[in-house]
């Protein structure tokens, strides 16, 4: 197996075999490990080369010979990886399901750090979903077991999602406020492709605003958050631009491009 997996980037053909002849060999003299290892070393790698299907389908071969060892902590990560896979799919439902699936063993064997962690995937999943209270509230729980803890991506990511949360919600000023601290936090870990896509999201932020003042005849006042919008949108693409992450520029010039012309209805 350990083989197989130092050859799964440069020459999955070849990790295959490997796998298939350690699986086979497993099998015959009734070496439970070794044949849940060598499916889910297989399920790794058909993931890692974007066959995602077949990635699920040896996750899932792996669950029953991991459930007869008795192996629960291992059921739970063919669980969570069959979700990440169904999340890969855009198969939101599915990925829900087994993230959940995987919790409850989490939940029963005590491991906090990894139910923390599903608490976090949980969240995003239900706010992609469009479901923003059980979003917010697996996030809620994330942070409040992980926050103090100390920096990290995980915690300003979670941030980041409860502003996009608030934002749907009309609830503006906790957007704000979770997007500044969720930039902070990304800012002080230098995580600069992170930076873009929250200034990219307070851009939007502050065009709805001017929206916002613009239905109630402020036209003053909708001109100035539009163009602090376009000041933030620069900011992003600078960032994107030295990253060279053309899907995010894309995202951002089209974002400029619609304030630009709603600026038009403020004058």
């Amino acid at each position: 197996n350990e083989i197989a997996w130092e050859l799964t980037d440069g020459a999955p053909d070849e990790a295959r075999g490997f796998l298939d002849s350690t699986f086979r060999y497993a099998r015959r003299v009734k070496y439970l490990r070794g044949q849940g290892n060598s499916l889910n070393y297989r399920g790794v790698l058909e993931s890692k080369v974007g066959r995602i299907d077949s990635a699920i389908h040896y996750f899932q071969l792996a669950i029953p010979i991991r459930e007869a060892m008795g192996d629960l902590g291992g059921v739970a990560n063919l669980y969570n990886n069959i979700g990440n896979a169904y999340d890969h799919l855009g198969r939101y439902e599915n990925a829900l399901e087994n993230y959940h699936r995987s919790l409850r063993i989490r939940e029963e064997e005590k491991d906090s750090f990894l139910i923390f962690r599903l608490y976090y995937n949980i969240g995003d999943m239900y706010e992609r979903m469009g479901n923003y209270p059980e979003a917010q509230d697996f996030l809620l729980r994330y942070l409040e077991n992980m926050e103090p803890r100390g920096l990290s991506d995980g915690v300003a990511n979670a941030y980041n999602v409860l502003g996009n949360i608030h934002f749907e919600v009309n609830r503006f000023e906790d957007a704000r406020n979770a997007y500044l601290k969720s930039m902070a936090m990304h800012e002080e870990l230098g995580n600069s492709r992170e930076v873009s896509a929250l200034l990219n999201n307070m851009g939007n932020f502050k065009d709805m605003q001017a929206q916002l003042l613009h239905n109630e005849g402020l036209e003053q006042g909708a001109l100035e958050q539009a163009q602090k919008a376009l000041v933030l949108y620069r900011k992003a693409l600078k960032i994107t631009a030295e990253l060279d992450d053309r899907e995010a520029m894309a995202e951002v010039y089209h974002n400029l491009g619609v304030s630009l012309k709603d600026q038009g209805k403020f004058w």
